[in-house]
């Protein structure tokens, strides 16, 4: 049913070009002389018997001149002699789309003759079912078949190929390739799977003396902070005790009118967030510039390089 699916897709993406192409190059004397030559030369090695010399002389025809389908039918009839079945398939198949937009009664009964060959010639194609995992799916992936690009949307599905020897290979981006050779015979299908495993970078960890030195410089910042904030605690220390000197001198012996009570509970505060803050920030900056300044010395070196055109000077620190 998928494969089926996938051809009715396959048919109306390949028509549509078809269709412009055929809108897009009118028949003019010129486009017609073009492919002429190449048209009469291929008919005469055909009917010497040589459709291997034929094939690439329609086809270079049938480019020039696309609207004159008498290149492409004979592309087929030649692939199909030379026992080229999947190729022929796809010649009778483009043929058989080509047709729907030409009206012309040159080419009656063509549409048939090109459903019938189809038909006749798809028990004898080789086919092909490629399947890759991976580790990863964040890497773009690269999958070829005799280096032929393979577009993602079709792994896991039937290609149609000529019978042969085959090279399947896939790849992450900058990955390496995993590779599969396989040789596909008319008539069967044969199934490739690949793994890919991709290339994933180890995390970059910083050495242990710049780990040292970083919360070294952190703490010189906390500390720092700290005593900012014991200053300016002691500060408000100082002007609460400053009022309650003014304002109730006998404020040691705790006699003191209710209404100052929210400047003592001030001072109060403010003197525990100096002793707070002191101390702990004194501890975190002294432990910040122990770290700072006893981290490793790194060395430091100098390389001169002399060359007959050029002096070079390196500093490695």
């Amino acid at each position: 049913m998928r494969a089926r699916v996938l051809g009715l897709v396959m048919t109306f993406v390949l028509a549509v070009p078809a269709a412009v192409r055929a809108g897009a190059d009118p028949w003019t004397p010129e486009r017609a002389s073009d492919a002429k030559d190449p048209f009469e030369q291929g008919r005469a090695l055909r009917e010497k018997g040589d459709c291997a010399a034929a094939v690439p002389l329609f086809q270079k025809a049938h480019e020039a001149f696309p609207t004159g389908l008498g290149s492409l039918r004979n592309v087929a009839e030649c692939e199909e002699t030379l026992s080229h079945w999947a190729a022929s398939r796809r010649a009778w198949l483009e043929l058989k789309r080509a047709l729907l937009f030409e009206t012309s009664p040159k080419y009656d009964g063509w549409s048939t003759d090109a459903q019938t060959a189809a038909a006749r010639l798809e028990p004898k194609v080789a086919r092909v079912t490629i399947h890759v995992s991976r580790d990863s799916v964040a890497a773009p992936l690269h999958v070829s078949l005799n280096d032929e690009p393979v577009e993602l949307a079709l792994l896991d599905a039937p290609l149609e190929r000529d019978e042969g020897a085959y090279v399947v290979r896939a790849s992450d981006e900058g990955g390496p390739v995993s590779e599969a050779q396989v040789q596909l015979v008319a008539g069967t299908t044969q199934r490739v799977e690949l793994r890919v495993r991709s290339v994933v970078a180890p995390p970059v960890r910083p050495a242990p003396s710049q780990t040292l030195t970083t919360v070294g410089w952190i703490a010189i910042g906390v500390g720092a902070l700290a005593l900012i904030g014991a200053g300016v605690s002691l500060a408000v220390r100082q002007a609460a005790l400053g009022t309650l000197t003014d304002q109730c001198p006998a404020y040691a012996s705790g006699s003191c009118p209710s209404s100052l009570e929210p400047t003592v509970a001030r001072g109060k505060l403010a003197s525990a967030l100096v002793t707070g803050l002191g101390i702990g920030g004194g501890v975190v900056l002294s432990t910040g510039l122990v770290l700072v300044l006893t981290r490793p010395k790194q060395s430091r070196s100098v390389a001169l390089a002399v060359s007959g055109r050029a002096v070079a000077m390196t500093w490695t620190f």
